[in-house]
């Protein structure tokens, strides 16, 4: 298994890097969201 090189570190990078774009993203939009003099919370 082991090790920062090994098949399951990588793995775990890639996910890491998916969830943290996935992150960036919804900040985006909830950013835009509020921005948005029109959007309400209903």
């Amino acid at each position: 298994m082991g090790g920062a090189t090994g098949c399951i570190s990588r793995v775990a990078d890639t996910v890491e890097g998916l969830v943290l774009d996935m992150a960036a993203e919804l900040l985006a939009h909830a950013a835009d969201l509020l921005a948005d003099h029109r959007a309400s919370s209903v």
